[in-house]
């Protein structure tokens, strides 16, 4: 990569991880991107977040020459970028990464992007390898003073190997939070008479495990009926039935599961979505989805604020960990957030 600070070159992707923003991972199913240059790296920043960002600035952290983190956050206030500076910074400790590519998507040709990067650059002065303004589907540095800019590559040979690889790079974060929303009350009343059910048969943690893995396997095979909906939907908001469905929750199947999980949220009625939520927002974790994640955490603790899970999610979110610290044998316990100050 041609660029006026350290770290230059090739850059490997990997597990992606965020803190109170989003982020995606390249890496969730073992796929592994080079991007030789700033053009390819622009073309495939919507397909590391899984969203074409607008009014964002997108943080791509790099330790030695293997990207680490990609993060997005709405672009602050001019007034406030001082707090972003310190959130950048703590991304950059925390995940022990040398270098960093800044880039601020906008086409309001009022917001002052170069005083943003400039004010990034200068606080975070020899990590920063390169700083870019993406406008109009064409991009610039502001480190070179002629300030000629390229159009994006929408026909990148990067974005070609994304779509091959699985990624998906939808229109906006929108279109992303729909695989997250609720239900109508079609099942209101299939899912109190699941739960009635649930009460009367009084089923030990092994029965749930069983019910949970049957209806799992029979929902990855076919569309479930009505009423196998609706108990599959209050068997994902117990304690047991988590477990079970976190049991089955691998690297190679969370994409799948991400599908899964939200074709079950997308037919549950609201009282009774927070657990499906939980449940797709770990499989969008694992899947290296951290925007998806985020917005399920939000919106299950909406409904529920006591959700564990949600919590669970957020903290995750929060100490930027990253996918591939998931073990599915962490679904019989609580789920241990490792301390950034210890080594990794």
């Amino acid at each position: 990569m041609n660029s006026d600070g350290p770290n230059s070159g090739d850059i490997d992707s990997g597990d992606i991880d965020s803190g109170d923003i989003d982020s995606g991972d390249p890496g969730a199913a073992g796929h592994r991107m080079r991007i030789g240059d700033r053009g390819d790296l622009v073309a495939a920043v919507p397909y590391l977040l899984g969203f074409h960002p607008a009014e964002s600035l997108v943080l791509v952290a790099l330790r030695g020459t293997r990207l680490v983190v990609t993060a997005r956050v709405d672009l602050p206030d001019p007034e406030r970028a001082g707090e972003l500076v310190a959130r950048a910074a703590q991304i950059l400790d925390t995940q022990r990464c040398d270098g960093v590519l800044l880039l601020a998507f906008s086409d309001d040709e009022d917001y002052p992007v170069g005083y943003l990067l400039a004010r990034l650059a200068q606080a975070l002065a020899g990590v920063v390898v390169d700083a870019l303004v993406v406008r109009h589907a064409a991009w610039c540095s502001v480190f070179e003073p002629d300030g000629a800019t390229e159009a994006v590559d929408a026909a990148s040979p990067k974005v070609a190997e994304a779509v091959v690889a699985g990624l998906r790079a939808l229109p906006s974060r929108e279109g992303l939070a729909d695989l997250a929303r609720h239900g109508d009350d079609t099942l209101a009343e299939s899912c109190t008479e699941a739960m009635l059910a649930l009460i009367r048969s009084d089923p030990d943690d092994d029965e749930l495990d069983a019910r949970t893995a049957e209806l799992l396997d029979a929902g990855l095979a076919g569309p479930l009926g009505e009423e196998a909906a609706a108990e599959l939907a209050v068997l994902a908001g117990t304690g047991a039935g988590q477990a079970a469905a976190l049991g089955r929750l691998t690297r190679d199947r969370a994409p799948d599961l991400v599908g899964f999980w939200s074709s079950v949220v997308r037919r549950t009625p609201e009282p009774w979505a927070a657990g499906p939520l939980a449940l797709l927002g770990m499989a969008a974790w694992v899947s290296g989805d951290g925007a998806l994640q985020l917005i399920c955490a939000e919106r299950a603790l909406a409904i529920d604020e006591t959700e564990p899970l949600a919590h669970d999610l957020l903290d995750l979110n929060a100490a930027m960990v990253p996918p591939s610290a998931w073990d599915p044998a962490h679904a019989r316990g609580p789920l241990s957030v490792p301390d950034p100050d210890e080594p990794g």
